[in-house]
Order: C-alpha cells, then sequence, then structure tokens
C-alpha cells in the first residue's frame, strides 16, 4: 500500500508531466522569411479598419490589465490568498497571450482614469473590482474576435493565424469570476427531473472528456476544455436535470487532473454529493485528497475522509487509504481538539 507521502509524490510528478507535455502554450508565429519569432506586428497604415481594430485590442487589453492588477492589489491587503491566485493566473494569462508587440497603432492609449477627487473619496469593493475585471475581459476578448474575422475575411493567413495564436494562447479556465455565488451554482440545486437534451448534453461531454483522458501525460487539452464548458453549460440550462450531480463531479476532475484548481475542485465536488447524497462517484474521498495533499486543510481532509468511509461504500481502494490516512493524521494531532 502507498503512503499518503508516495500519493503526494505521484500525484505531482503525474501532473508536472501532464502539464509539461501536452498544455503548453502555441510558440508565437514565425516569419516566413527568418524563421524567427514576431517581436512585433505591423498594421496597414493605408487601413482605417485595422488599424482602429488593433488600437481598440491594446486599448482593451490595458484596460483589462489594470483592472486585473487592481483586484490583485485588493487581495492582497485583506490576504485574501486563493483569490489573490486566482488574480495572479489571470494576470499571467493576459500577459502571455501576446508576445509582440504592434506598429502603426497609438501606443499612448491608456485607460481613462477617475478625477483625483474621486480616487480620494471612492474605495471600490471586491464586487466592484471583480465585476470590472469580468466586463473588461469580455471586451478584450470581443476586440481580439473582430480583428481576427477582419484578417480571416481579408484572406490575409500570416496575421490572421497570429492572432488565432493569440486567442488559443489566452486560457479561458484562468480567468474567474472571483465571486463564488457566481463561479459555482447554489447548493440548493435539486436533480429531479429528466430532460432528453440535458441528457444529450452530458453524454457529449462525458465522450469529451472520456477522449481527452485515456493517457493522462498525453491528455488533449481541447477536448478536456470543451467538456468542461458543455458540464456547466448543462447545468446552467437545466439546473433541476437528473445529470447535474454527475456533471458537478466532472467538472471537478478535470479542474483537479488537468488545471490545477484544487480549490474550484472541492468546491464543485462538494456540489456533487450535496445534490445528490448517494451519487456514485467517490466526490467525498477525492475533495479529502484536494484538501489533505493540495490545500492543506487536514481537517475537513479528516472529516472526508470519514465521511468517505460512511458514505462511499463501492471502493476497497479508497477506503484502505482512508482508514491509513486517518491514522496518521490522529498521529499528527489532526481532530484532537474535537475529542
Amino acid at each position: 500500500m502507498r503512503t499518503a507521502i508516495q500519493l503526494c509524490t505521484i500525484l505531482s510528478l503525474t501532473a508536472a508531466v501532464t502539464i509539461a507535455g501536452c498544455n503548453a502554450k502555441p510558440s508565437t508565429p514565425k516569419t516566413k522569411w527568418y524563421g524567427k519569432s514576431i517581436k512585433t506586428l505591423p498594421v496597414d497604415q493605408s487601413n482605417p479598419a485595422e488599424v482602429a481594430a488593433a488600437s481598440d485590442i491594446e486599448a482593451a487589453r490595458l484596460r483589462y490589465r489594470n483592472d486585473i492588477a487592481a483586484l490583485l492589489d485588493y487581495y492582497n491587503s485583506i490576504g485574501n490568498i486563493q483569490k489573490g491566485l486566482w488574480a495572479s493566473r489571470e494576470l499571467k494569462n493576459l500577459d502571455e497571450a501576446q508576445e509582440f508587440e504592434w506598429v502603426g497603432i497609438d501606443a499612448t492609449t491608456q485607460p481613462a482614469t477617475a478625477p483625483a477627487e474621486m480616487q480620494m473619496t471612492h474605495q471600490p469593493e471586491e464586487r466592484e473590482l471583480a465585476e470590472n475585471v469580468v466586463s473588461s475581459r469580455k471586451a478584450y476578448i470581443l476586440a481580439v474576435d473582430k480583428l481576427a474575422k477582419m484578417y480571416e475575411q481579408a484572406n490575409d493567413e500570416f496575421k490572421c493565424y497570429v492572432i488565432h495564436t493569440m486567442q488559443d494562447r489566452f486560457r479561458p479556465e484562468r480567468t474567474y469570476f472571483y465571486q463564488l455565488d457566481i463561479e459555482v451554482p447554489s447548493l440548493n440545486l435539486e436533480p429531479v427531473k429528466i430532460y432528453p437534451e440535458a441528457d444529450k448534453l452530458y453524454d457529449e461531454a462525458l465522450a469529451l472528456y472520456e477522449a481527452g483522458s485515456k493517457v493522462p501525460a498525453l491528455a488533449d487539452y481541447r477536448k478536456e476544455r470543451r467538456a468542461l464548458q458543455l458540464f456547466q453549460q448543462l447545468i446552467r440550462q437545466f439546473p433541476d436535470s437528473t445529470k447535474i450531480a454527475l456533471s458537478a463531479f466532472y467538472i471537478a476532475e478535470i479542474y483537479k487532473e488537468y488545471f490545477d484548481e484544487h480549490y474550484l475542485a472541492v468546491l464543485w465536488y462538494e456540489r456533487a454529493w450535496t445534490w445528490d447524497p448517494y451519487i456514485a462517484a467517490p466526490v467525498r474521498f477525492q475533495a479529502a485528497l484536494q484538501y489533505d495533499i493540495h490545500l492543506d486543510e487536514k481537517e475537513k481532509a479528516m472529516d472526508l475522509y470519514k465521511a468517505s468511509l460512511k458514505l462511499e461504500p463501492y471502493y476497497d481502494n479508497n477506503h484502505r487509504y482512508c482508514n491509513q490516512r486517518i491514522r496518521e493524521l490522529e498521529k499528527e494531532g489532526v481532530g484532537a481538539s474535537k475529542q
């Protein structure tokens, strides 16, 4: 039997191989003439529409970046480590999407700032700062989409390739709502109705999930991203479908296995067992592992290991691990205050 330390090492190495091997962002396009990654992308000065569209992207990017930075500063100031990590990831995601500079647009374009007297009297709260990020993110994505379509219609093969690469480098799983009541659905949903449309959506998402995860070190991240979107879409569109609990389980699995989002994973595992206490999936065990190994919340892990023993009876290997880990945690003094 593997110890908890061995399991942690195996999980970490597997994740490292998976992420390093198959989830690398596309390289910046190379010029056909020199074979080097481009550092600048010139805009045709004789084409006002192209100049305007590229300028819109840069203005939207700067505004979006400023809004993320403001939210990150807020979380750092209040010591919210988890949401600060999200903001850091989203900022890095934006910075890595575009590796070149525009040539031929107004580089001095900056987002409008509030008057000094307003800045002194108005201290934005978390929800306002988060909504600013979501709004500016949407504007940035729309601006990039607009220029991509322009280049497609103009049959500009190279510039189209550059913008499509930007879009591929911008990862949706590294964007957040920052408000838990928006990030994940309510715990009060009830899976009580059968919808053929929801069942079809579930089958499509599950097929993508399974096709993308046959060999972890060779995972198809495009399929996993699409599966994640479809499972989430199912829950939004059919919040009382009998498929919502299992969809939540697979959402958690994707976040945990492929995108290193262990906190989001435990929130989705919790939805799965709350919506369906008898769900045929090891939701409590998986949540316990995340709290134990990745989130360093041993008390929660202990409670969930015990809950898994009681409520998830069909997983013998999990039970052996739960019993071993409970003994180890008890030796470390975890749970002693409850006795």
